[in-house]
């Protein structure tokens, strides 16, 4: 079974994500991203003292008569040393998406404590 962005778009607002408007591709019939509001994370953004950013982004292209259609599920923050990182689970099919979220988030929270943690023990800075 294939489903199309607006079916994903649909599931995400149901379970209380949040739609935003796309401007990044041109040829993306999925003109819009999923944000998480409300999220916690056991380490804030030195931006703006939130939990770090979490988006799903749906990409749907038709090419010779086909539909390909993926999203990308990603997190993105400023560690303590004033970089940014964007770490991001990618390609995963649009009907998996919704089962995939929960393990896909631990994954991106793990990954973000470790970068934060290591970049707050670094004496690298901007």
């Amino acid at each position: 079974m294939t489903i199309r962005h607006e079916e994903l778009k649909s599931a995400l607002e149901a379970a209380g994500w949040r739609i935003a408007k796309s401007h990044h591709d041109n040829m993306n019939d999925a003109d819009w991203y999923a944000w998480q509001p409300s999220r916690t994370s056991a380490r804030e953004c030195q931006c703006n003292d939130k939990p770090p950013s979490v988006t799903v982004n749906p990409y749907q292209f038709a090419i010779n008569g086909h539909t390909h259609s993926s999203a990308e599920i990603r997190l993105a923050g400023e560690m303590p040393n004033g970089r940014w990182v964007d770490f991001r689970v990618y390609s995963v099919p649009m009907k998996e998406v919704m089962d995939a979220l929960p393990g896909a988030l631990d994954a991106l929270e793990s990954a973000w404590v470790a970068a934060w943690d290591t970049a707050n023990k670094s004496k690298d800075t901007k």
